[in-house]
């Protein structure tokens, strides 16, 4: 198929809010009347990107198709397409803890010329500068500590800080005069807030075995001073510290509703949303779907960083990330099509629609500020500055599930103590590195 005239540069260009920089002979070279296929999970985020596509095909004739799939499917069937060779899509948005196995096994392709391209990236794109996330969503410096291969293997899409919630009525009716500032804090502030009566928790949290260690646990870790390796690479959580983490956790559950051990991030969102929660520490994104219509929760709830502990607060990052098979049918229209989304001029268009992309500047808007509390002064800094990634190692996959059913045994199903499930999760993690040969 022939691709974009100049013209449809101009109107691409003028469409991202830039001006051409490349000369009246860029092109785009894209293959109108094409599909590009988007694999992604169900989530607000992607349906908004959906309903953004059909500019983008009035834009250059390109078609965009959604392939979707639950969370806890999708690394089964990333790896099962890389491995097979048959690409059902042109580009992934999944889980940026993912990148390093992807990256190490040769399954993604370099973006590198792609940003280098100014028909497919125009001057005032601002990568990396402006987005967040830059690392873990692949791009790897020549000679890092994780040994994977240096290039830029993925484009940061949907930003991932966690903050505290707290729901102000509750507090000022209990009569605390400000959020815990500590974890011991926030453990004494759910246990006095908690009221199961009147259905009020005092504390809600992911408890499902998809997300109990990275979402929960990795954060409390990390905060008490623990750590999940030691420069070997042996486990170290096994520790006073991890301890410490595991503890509080249990008895963060102790004012959690019924059922938490099967709760995923949404399930955690529609309590606190319902009024049923009087806190938790999430993704910022909450925030933006809290105040919209329909929240019994708008307007008297706010955000904060989280609570510390010894004057330490080390909360888990992470994002969404769109990374391109190294052999997909359409790399560059697919690559276009995600630089498009996340042009700034689009950068607000998404937020306000529900998509917390990875742009710092679009968080000091205004509008974004009014929806998105933790958005509100420089909320988005303090909570990345005090944050930090699970270990960039393409184990991680299997050291995150291997670790998740012990810690969930230790929390709620009982049989295994807090000391127990640690060590036995250090075994078990030891087991996977040694096969790794990192020992």
């Amino acid at each position: 198929m022939l691709g974009l005239s100049v013209g449809g540069v101009a109107v691409w260009l003028d469409s991202v809010g830039l001006t051409e920089a490349a000369g009246p002979d860029a092109r785009l070279n894209l293959a109108t009347g094409a599909t590009v296929k988007v694999f992604s999970q169900p989530n607000p985020w992607a349906d908004n990107f959906k309903n953004m596509a059909p500019d983008w095909t009035k834009l250059t004739g390109v078609n965009i198709q959604y392939v979707e799939a639950p969370f806890s499917n999708m690394l089964s069937k990333l790896v099962t397409t890389y491995v097979s060779g048959i690409y059902a899509f042109d580009v992934s948005f999944h889980d940026a803890i993912w990148m390093p196995i992807f990256v190490k096994r040769g399954f993604l392709k370099d973006l590198t010329p792609y940003l280098k391209d100014t028909s497919l990236t125009p001057a005032g794109f601002d990568y990396p500068g402006d987005f967040q996330n830059v690392l873990i969503s692949g791009n790897y410096p020549a000679g890092n500590q994780w040994h994977l291969p240096a290039g830029i293997w993925g484009m940061p899409t949907i930003a991932g800080w966690k903050v505290l919630y707290y729901r102000t009525d509750l507090l000022k009716q209990a009569g605390l005069s400000h959020p815990p500032r500590t974890m011991s804090e926030l453990v004494v502030y759910a246990r006095k807030l908690n009221d199961p009566k009147h259905g009020v928790y005092g504390y809600v949290l992911s408890g499902s075995r998809d997300r109990i260690n990275f979402d929960e646990f990795s954060g409390f870790l990390w905060t008490y001073g623990g750590t999940y390796f030691d420069k070997t690479f042996h486990a170290a959580f096994n520790s006073p510290e991890g301890l410490q983490a595991l503890n509080t956790l249990i008895a963060l559950v102790g004012t959690a509703p019924p059922g938490t051990g099967n709760y995923f991030i949404s399930d955690t969102w529609t309590e606190f949303l319902s009024g049923h929660a009087a806190q938790t520490i999430t993704w910022q994104d909450l925030s933006s779907v809290a105040v919209k219509p329909g929240s019994s929760v708008a307007g008297r709830f706010d955000a904060t960083v989280a609570p510390s502990h010894n004057g330490v607060t080390k909360m888990v990052y992470d994002g969404i990330v769109a990374s391109f098979p190294a052999h997909a049918h359409y790399p560059r229209e697919a690559y276009a099509y995600v630089s498009w989304l996340l042009s700034p001029k689009n950068a607000l268009r998404d937020v306000l629609g529900g998509s917390f992309i990875c742009r710092y500047s679009v968080y000091k808007n205004p509008q974004v500020q009014k929806i998105a509390p933790s958005a509100k002064g420089n909320l988005p800094e303090q909570a990345l500055a005090l944050a930090q990634p699970v270990p960039l190692i393409p184990e991680w996959g299997e050291v995150d599930v291997t670790m998740a059913e012990y810690l969930h045994r230790a929390i709620f199903v009982g049989d295994l103590s807090p000391a127990q499930a640690l060590k036995q999760a250090a075994d078990a993690v030891n087991a996977i590195m040694h096969r790794a040969g990192y020992f």
